[in-house]
């Protein structure tokens, strides 16, 4: 099923240049990623 939508979406051109305009558009590096893990370390450690 997932398959199917996903070549309905690659065969609308206007959609799936949207889709990849946002997924480009979202931070990737480890910034964000790193403060969230070491901000719940110290939740789950007490720390």
């Amino acid at each position: 099923a997932a398959l199917v939508r996903l070549c309905a979406l690659h065969a609308d051109h206007s959609v799936w240049t949207r889709l990849q305009e946002n997924a480009m558009r979202h931070p990737v590096g480890w910034e964000i990623s790193a403060a969230e893990y070491a901000a719940l370390y110290k939740v789950l450690t007490g720390a």
